[in-house]
């Protein structure tokens, strides 16, 4: 899990970000223990007791088919617009970077790598080398962070040179509440709402969790990754930040996106250059890979089996794979989009605050709040998607010159903060689902099949027949491992406050 998260749109797109505003970005990360220890420890046997393969599939158990076909095509437009073409444009500004390749030759070698590698082995092949690709890139990682702190003279010169350079406020998680990237209010309010979709009902992350072999492995794992989560920020982020103390990316094409392999380049020794180089790409494979499999596995089991539920097995991996091929041209596509905005992972996660928010409230109401049904349920998925998609189709369209050109209302819908967005948007579909569901009640009542599909929160810290038959102390450590990982997050929080 903690390894298919990883990409070079990481790499690049976090370091960038950390390059262009300091600590900030790393909240992404630190958060998303907390999530991850969500899936594992309440979602996941939620997932496990009504058998099924895909999180489209489970919406469609619990309030029908319309929400199912909604998220499986949310799902797929999430991959294109961000993990997949992130994760090729990412790879492919470091082979530019360090090989002089033209960013589209590098882009189309890196789908050709991924796409093969995923159509040949499929997400077993994917997992197996999951954990190989994993120690690779954390030990790079590491000594790229070691080796570039030490160059500088440690933290506290960090901070000097910041200071120097009127950027004291860089090093510092909390910025103010007006901050036109990551206010404190967003960060704390906003932006785990957008996440909800990616760490709890993703199928590239959810698949990962629905594989183990019972509850207490996927429990286990879940505690694990989320302890892992807070690596990212110290091997990436903060080699970003360094990066920027050195050089001018002002200057540079692909502007502080193009920090790391910059920092990778001109101050790490040529043996470090070639580990991290081949770090970032067995990341990229192996995330990208996945997300393929992912794609695919939406495609066949959520679309192309409704139209045709007697497809032969034969059939059904024919259409994965080309499904796979028709993402990777679509990736393609949208690079030079990409290429055009502000920095790769802001652009990431703004998406994400557009469009799925509202998949998260349907999420939560359905797995907490009996009277959700599919009227509710649907209802905010299609008001919440009309909202997201205006404010996408605007952000991507608009000039800058247009600001201030719109009606007071409509001038703070469209350049409001993107997770101050999300946070009005994710009330504005709760209230949608409550409201419509209390309406409808009459039409479609709960039943005794819906309580099969809520949170039993008096099980939740439970031990179940799977965990009952381990060692206690394998529980034990299971459990501390989750313990650790909290303190762990809440204690980068107060240390970089």
């Amino acid at each position: 899990m903690f390894e298919s998260n990883i990409g070079a749109e990481h790499f690049i797109g976090m370091a960038g970000d950390g390059a262009r505003r300091g600590i900030a970005v790393a909240m992404y990360e630190w958060y998303a223990a907390i999530l991850i220890l969500c899936l594992g420890w309440i979602f996941s046997p939620i997932y496990r007791r009504c058998g099924v393969y895909t999180t489209p599939e489970f919406l469609e158990y619990r309030f029908g088919a319309p929400c199912r076909h909604y998220l499986s095509l949310i799902t797929i437009i999430m991959y294109v617009l961000t993990k997949m073409s992130a994760s090729i444009y990412g790879a492919a500004i470091v082979f530019q970077a360090t090989l002089g390749w033209n960013l589209y030759f590098g882009a189309g070698v890196c789908i050709a790598l991924s796409a093969m590698y995923s159509v040949a082995g499929g997400l077993r092949a994917v997992m197996y080398t999951d954990l190989f690709q994993m120690c690779v890139f954390t030990i790079g990682g590491l000594v790229v962070f070691a080796y570039s702190v030490s160059q500088i003279g440690g933290f506290e010169a960090i901070k000097d040179n910041l200071a120097n350079q009127d950027r004291s406020g860089w090093f510092h998680l909390w910025k103010p509440t007006d901050d036109p990237d990551y206010p404190w209010t967003g960060m704390i309010f906003g932006q785990p709402l957008g996440s909800i979709w990616y760490w709890c009902m993703d199928q590239d992350l959810v698949q990962r969790v629905l594989s183990a072999k019972d509850t207490a492995n996927a429990k286990a794992g879940c505690s694990f990754a989320s302890m892992l989560k807070v690596l990212p920020p110290f091997l990436i982020v903060i080699p970003g930040i360094i990066a920027s103390i050195y050089f001018d990316f002002s200057k540079i094409e692909d502007g502080t996106d193009a920090a790391y392999p910059t920092l990778l380049t001109e101050m790490m020794p040529h043996g470090i250059i070639g580990l991290m180089i081949s770090s970032i790409i067995t990341a990229m494979m192996s995330s990208l890979a996945s997300v393929f499999a992912a794609g695919s596995s939406v495609v066949t089991n959520d679309i192309y089996l409704k139209f045709r539920p007697d497809a032969s097995h034969k059939q059904l991996v024919w259409v994965g794979r080309v499904s796979i091929i028709v993402f990777a041209v679509l990736s393609f596509c949208w690079i030079p989009i990409m290429r055009s905005g502000t920095g790769l992972y802001e652009q990431i996660v703004e998406i994400q605050s557009y469009l799925t928010p509202p998949i998260g409230i349907v999420l939560v109401l359905g797995v907490a709040w009996e009277p959700a049904n599919v009227y509710g349920a649907f209802s905010a998925m299609i008001v919440g998607g009309l909202l997201g998609f205006s404010r996408l189709i605007f952000v991507t369209i608009k000039d800058d010159s247009m600001d201030g050109d719109l009606p007071g209302i409509v001038n703070t819908f469209f350049y409001m903060n993107f997770q101050h967005f999300a946070l009005l948007l994710w009330v504005t579909a709760m209230v949608v689902c409550v409201v419509v569901s209390l309406l409808t009640q009459h039409k479609n009542p709960p039943s005794e099949e819906v309580r099969k599909y809520m949170i039993h929160w008096d099980k939740v810290l439970k031990l179940d027949a799977s965990e009952l038959a381990k060692p206690m102390w394998v529980n034990a450590l299971v459990a501390g491992s989750g313990i650790a990982a909290l303190v762990i997050t809440f204690s980068m929080w107060i240390y970089f406050a």
